[in-house]
């Protein structure tokens, strides 16, 4: 009898992080007994799976994209298959809690003040243009190049 690594996976995610199938069910906006089925080793469709996966952890949902996937590889090509599932984390998502919780603070900060300067709150929204975080400057440019091209002229004597 072949394993069903999914119905593992997710059975000891659940267990792990002491979640009840109901809960998961209603952050997936799942309908009832779903998970109770996939426990009991019924594979969910792909968009069931989309489902569960966007509504853990990043780390969980790779573990459970793994387990989904080493199924639906056939048992006579399991030793020969490797699948390799990575996880992108953001530079503050690796960071250490004293500079998630620095950079928090400062960002409370400025979002403080832009709320109470109109000027920084310009100057803020300026500089996100020049960095490209933001579509347009929230002040015109106080110089812009013409749109038509340069032309030479020689004077004649």
């Amino acid at each position: 009898m072949t394993t069903n690594h999914f119905a593992v996976a997710l059975s000891s995610y659940l267990e792990t992080n002491s979640i009840r199938a109901k809960q998961l069910e209603t952050l997936a906006g799942l309908p009832n007994a779903t998970i109770a089925k996939l426990t009991a080793g019924q594979r969910p469709s792909v968009e069931r799976l989309a489902e569960i996966l966007q509504a853990i952890p990043s780390t969980e949902s790779a573990k459970l994209l793994d387990a989904y996937l080493r199924d639906a590889v056939p048992q006579q090509w399991r030793d020969a298959v490797q699948i390799i599932i990575t996880v992108a984390e953001t530079a503050l998502q690796s960071a250490p809690p004293e500079v998630k919780d620095t950079l928090t603070r400062t960002l409370e900060r400025i979002a403080e003040r832009a709320r109470s300067d109109i000027d920084f709150a310009a100057w803020l929204l300026d500089t996100a243009a020049l960095m490209q975080l933001t579509p347009e400057p929230a002040t015109p440019a106080l110089y812009t190049l013409p749109d038509a091209e340069p032309s030479a002229k020689v004077a004649e004597e």
